[in-house]
């Protein structure tokens, strides 16, 4: 009977410490909405059911507060754990980004190039590429060239030229965007016979670097240098090829600001069905490439109403893709109304992380502004708990140590 007893009193002890946990975790984050600070909202997020998340738990809830772009939220156990996730399909390129910049960032060069290697297929070009660009950020512009030799056997003629020649490309924008003009000019110079859209293109990019130097008049006549590239190229292009020309000229309106031949190029670019089914569905494709790269040249230059107004008429296909670029870099801009507009286009279909993502964006924006509890009270309305952790984390880290 003592037994008995003992064992009933052990599992009401069991039972009371529960509830009692379970009870102080709720008033404890009941305090943390109520007067949030870094440390509380870093411990809801980080934190499961009974224990701090580990491996692939904790990594998901880094991804979904953007540690693509802040490497710095991740450890290097973290970094590890993406590489272990890290596989040449669609799921698990997403832990390859973040471990080629984990790698990159924590000068494991060789360690980031072996895992593009070791991936086959479609996702090894994207994870080159990503690479690459990863790679120029940082100042290195050799060791993507190295690894291109290293799989360049394997690959087949179509796709060695391709990446050989986006190598360069994405190269030449990564310097740029980073600020290391001198670095991204002999790219530029030296690469004959490349398309005139992406010869266009390098010289677009070098020119708005100048243009956010302050160098106003170099840029100007780099611009003027593009629109001659494009014009020559024009001559020659038609069908596909004549709207990828159409698609660029808007792109360089868009970076001098003419909001008048934005406009009007973006009817022309509005052209009718093809003939042939196959191909119109082609065409479609690359005209919503298009209107993001538009988009995204008109977000480069501040102009956020017209971005937003662009992405609203964009193709179908690319509507919901072009109105969350439109949300992320609104949002990282302090520019609030419109990250909310483009939340609320969204359509019904919309993944749901994606919608997660912007929700994230906009909290973490009105963090930044001040608004720290209705950023909190935001976070909160995200369903999915891995979502809403990452929202939570991404907000902690605008706030003080």
């Amino acid at each position: 009977m003592v037994t008995v007893n003992s064992r009933r009193l052990a599992v009401l002890a069991i039972v009371f410490c529960w509830a009692h946990w379970v009870s102080t975790a709720h008033a404890d984050w009941a305090t943390c909405r109520s007067k949030p600070t870094r440390n509380c909202l870093v411990e809801e997020a980080l934190h499961g059911d009974a224990a701090p998340l580990a491996g692939k738990d904790r990594l998901d809830v880094l991804i979904q507060a953007d540690a693509y772009n802040h490497v710095e939220y991740a450890t290097s156990a973290d970094i590890e754990e993406a590489q272990r996730q890290a596989t040449p399909t669609p799921v698990g390129y997403g832990y390859a980004i973040l471990a080629i910049r984990g790698l990159v960032a924590a000068n494991h060069t060789q360690r980031a190039a072996d895992l593009v290697a070791s991936f086959h297929g479609p996702i090894q070009s994207v994870a080159f590429l990503e690479l690459t660009r990863t790679l120029a950020k940082a100042g290195d512009v050799d060791t993507a060239a190295a690894l291109l030799d290293r799989i360049g056997p394997a690959l087949d003629a179509t796709t060695r030229g391709y990446l050989g020649q986006t190598r360069v490309v994405e190269t030449v924008k990564a310097l740029a965007e980073v600020g290391k003009i001198e670095d991204a000019l002999p790219l530029v110079i030296s690469a004959r016979g490349f398309p005139e859209v992406d010869v266009a293109q390098m010289q677009m990019t070098v020119a708005q670097a100048y243009a956010k130097r302050g160098n106003t008049k170099t840029a100007q006549s780099l611009f003027n240098v593009a629109g001659q590239t494009l014009e020559e190229g024009r001559r020659y292009a038609f069908g596909s090829a004549a709207d990828a020309f159409q698609a660029a000229s808007i792109s360089l309106s868009a970076l001098r600001g003419d909001v008048e031949a934005v406009r009007a190029g973006l009817q022309q670019l509005q052209s009718p069905p093809a003939e042939n089914p196959a191909m119109d569905r082609i065409a479609a494709n690359n005209r919503g490439q298009y209107y993001q790269r538009i988009v995204y040249s008109l977000l480069q230059t501040k102009q956020f109403p017209l971005a937003l107004e662009v992405a609203k008429s964009a193709p179908d296909s690319i509507r919901d893709a072009t109105l969350a670029l439109v949300n992320s870099i609104s949002a990282a801009n302090g520019r609030i109304g419109e990250a909310r507009t483009a939340l609320a286009l969204l359509g019904d279909n919309v993944a749901p992380k994606v919608r997660a993502v912007a929700v994230r964006n906009i909290a973490v924006a009105m963090a930044k502004a001040g608004n720290l509890i209705p950023a909190v009270e935001m976070a909160e309305q995200v369903t999915d708990p891995t979502c809403r952790k990452g929202a939570l984390f991404a907000i902690a880290q605008t706030l003080p140590n």
